[in-house]
């Protein structure tokens, strides 16, 4: 236990300082629309190194299995966690220095002191969190509200440490196996996006059908890896295909042409300030990337923020240098400091220099137009983006099955007791908890993507029906555990309840999703 909560703090912690570091950005790109190139710099380094602490963060959590005891793993973390602290603090001081000269800011400025502060208190409480386990002596001992309630846990059910599938044991197990599995994990599911069961091979089969590409060459079969910007399909068929895939391309390859010319601009006019076109210069392949990158996302592109960056790179003005109002966003302000205007050509050589800069403003509004075609024509109502979102809770319903297995372990009720422990689920109807455990594996794992794949669209009124049913028998378990006496006694620990309410609600979710994709048929 002690090991997945340091991992998970960590992970927690990983996703925070993701959402932070693009935050940062678009707040660099308004400094530099208020002609404050300096301040722009400093936010923009924030991001990169939020960006940089959430990777080492991953890479982190996926170690902690490996230490040798408990005592380690709480060392581990509580470094790692007083880190975290450190730097959250440098940010909050280097954010407040980069700002200082600068107007009061707006909701995306207030936005990521927010998040600076919750990652200030969600790394406190993970530190204090591991530090009550008593493993270590700084601990705060006298916070016995707290430790009452894990004492009372560890003497009716001590922490399993056993390996999977090992069975229930208070031993200290092999941390080199799980080390090992860890890595196997983390490496598969950077490779294919998502983690599928292993028992389950078709599945397995087509996460790894979508992310290679296979061709042959001189005779030799090559396997070229697809990253994960681009999803292809998903255990269900669904993806990012049709019209968002065909915009995700086009965007892509205008991205690839366009960042060399990018790199290679050179100034026309003799007063260009050099800070200024650097400033322009990244701002503009952050933008851009990100625009591509957001077209590609599973689940389809959120408006909002595609419009954010286009108004930025291409409509938002701009204050240069001398207060000066420089129009066209971004693209007209890169024009502006590096001489890119008609007056400034005086030779062939700058004439091209010229045409490169249009030929880099055309692959943005062309991006644009394409961009606006989708949204008008198509967003919201391809298949296979659905159908994504779909796969993806479906996955999250099968892994809730196995948590709650795992706590069911925890507490002493086996595979052989779960075979005949039983609760009722209306008058005179009684289910097995095994029986109801392997229905829900089933119909996530198997029956659903038996059903898309044969019946589309159509299948989704019998996925909607029995993702429905399913919660209302883990409602009726959840009643029961904390009700029925005649179930074991260990059903009635928080430590099974918590994840049998996750499993209820990502039925919900999966039930949700359903709908969506049938009503997408007649929409």
């Amino acid at each position: 236990m002690i090991y997945e909560t340091v991992a998970a703090d960590m992970r927690a912690l990983a996703h925070e300082f993701t959402e932070l570091s693009g935050e940062f950005a678009p707040i660099a790109a308004e400094l530099v629309n208020a002609g404050q190139a300096v301040p722009a710099a400093a936010v923009n380094d924030l991001g990169i190194r939020a960006g940089s602490l959430a990777l080492r963060l991953t890479q982190r959590s996926a170690q902690v299995a490996a230490q040798p005891t408990m005592a380690a793993a709480v060392q581990f973390g509580e470094a790692e966690f007083r880190n975290c602290l450190a730097q959250v603090t440098a940010y909050n001081q280097e954010f407040d220095q980069a700002l200082r000269n600068s107007p009061p800011g707006n909701a995306t400025w207030r936005r990521a002191r927010v998040l600076l502060a919750q990652i200030h208190t969600q790394a406190e409480q993970a530190l204090e969190d591991i530090q009550e386990t008593g493993t270590v002596l700084s601990g705060p001992a006298a916070n016995l509200g707290r430790l009452r309630g894990t004492i009372d846990d560890l003497a009716s059910y001590p922490i399993l440490t056993s390996g999977e599938g090992s069975g229930p044991g208070l031993g200290t197990p092999s941390r080199v196996a799980d080390g090992l599995q860890a890595r196997v994990d983390n490496a598969i599911q950077a490779t294919i996006g998502r983690l599928p069961r292993y028992t389950d091979h078709t599945a397995f089969l087509s996460a790894l059908t979508s992310s290679f590409e296979v061709s042959e060459v001189q005779g030799h079969t090559v396997a070229t890896w697809r990253p994960r910007a681009y999803l292809g399909p998903s255990e269900l068929g669904g993806g990012v295909t049709g019209a968002q895939a065909s915009l995700y391309a086009r965007a892509q390859d205008a991205l690839d042409r366009a960042l060399p010319l990018l790199k290679a601009f050179r100034p026309l006019r003799p007063d260009a300030d050099m800070e200024e076109m650097e400033s322009a210069r990244s701002i503009i392949q952050a933008q851009f990337t990100a625009v591509v990158t957001e077209l590609g996302i599973e689940g389809g592109p959120r408006p909002a923020r595609v419009d954010q960056l286009f108004a930025t790179l291409l409509d938002d003005p701009v204050t240069g240098i001398g207060d000066e109002q420089v129009v066209g966003g971004m693209v007209g302000y890169l024009a502006r400091s590096f001489g890119f205007e008609a007056g400034q050509i005086n030779t062939v050589s700058e004439e091209q220099a010229y045409s490169d800069f249009l030929l880099l403003r055309d692959y943005l509004t062309t991006t644009r137009a394409g961009w606006d075609a989708f949204r008008r024509e198509f967003l919201g109502r391809d298949l296979g983006t659905r159908l994504v979102l779909l796969s993806n809770a479906l996955q999250v319903v099968a892994e809730s099955v196995d948590e709650v297995e795992a706590a069911l372990d925890s507490v002493f009720v086996g595979a052989g007791e779960r075979s005949v422990a039983q609760f009722s689920t209306g008058p005179s109807e009684q289910m097995l908890v095994s029986e109801l455990l392997s229905w829900v594996r089933s119909f996530a794992t198997q029956e659903t993507r038996e059903l898309v794949q044969s019946g589309g669209r159509r299948a989704m009124g019998i996925v909607t029906t029995t993702a429905g049913q399913l919660q209302e028998l883990v409602t009726s378990l959840i009643t029961a555990a904390g009700s029925d006496a005649g179930l074991p006694r260990g059903m009635r620990h928080p430590r099974v309840r918590h994840p049998l309410e996750e499993l209820r609600t990502y039925l919900g979710r999966v039930t949700q999703l359903a709908r969506d994709v049938e009503q997408a048929r007649t929409s």
